[in-house]
């Protein structure tokens, strides 16, 4: 029997261990699929004018750092810090129009989990006239979202660090008629 163990073992761990890494395969899985639903819970909120949306997918610790930008370049040396409560309060909780002619959308880019912390790489586009022509304009944030009593919510985001923004000129009367 004892001449037997060696293999009565690697069978055990042959058998055991590829089961063990499918439960944590799936629970990153649901953690991911747990974290994208929060992006698109807050800004959802944030399309329908619906403060109550948006402040549930933040916890009450929530912090906003912002880095600006002097003629296209990011001054990380400028940026601040602002209380999730000052920054949540800064918004007009009216539902985005949608036209034809401008819009808005969102997405997560990337996601990197450890344990009960996450990191979200997200992007916004926005398009519509301006002065001038057609703007087409857009960021990239960084969230931190944190898992407490089995309930993910946003920690922290960092924005301001990548923006783009271009005109293009309003196209002609008689490019339109085309």
């Amino acid at each position: 029997m004892a001449r037997n163990r060696p293999c009565v073992v690697m069978a055990w761990a042959a058998f055991v261990l590829p089961l063990t890494l499918i439960g944590a395969d799936a629970d990153e899985q649901e953690d991911r699929e747990a974290i994208r639903a929060l992006f698109h819970q807050e800004q959802e909120g944030h399309r329908l004018g619906d403060e109550q949306m948006v402040r549930t997918a933040h916890w009450e610790d929530f912090y906003v750092i912002g880095t600006p930008h002097i003629d296209g370049v990011s001054r990380y040396m400028l940026s601040g810090i602002n209380l999730g409560k000052d920054y949540l309060a800064g918004f007009n909780y009216q539902p985005r129009p949608t036209t034809d002619e401008s819009g808005f959308s969102s997405e997560v880019n990337h996601i990197a989990i450890n344990g009960d912390v996450a990191l979200a790489v997200t992007q916004f586009n926005y398009w519509g006239p301006s002065d001038g022509g057609i703007s087409n304009a857009g960021h990239q944030a960084m969230w931190i979202a944190e898992k407490r009593n089995d309930t993910w919510k946003w920690k922290s985001v960092i924005v301001g660090f990548e923006t783009f923004r271009e005109l293009r000129p309003a196209p002609q009367a008689d490019e339109e008629a085309e």
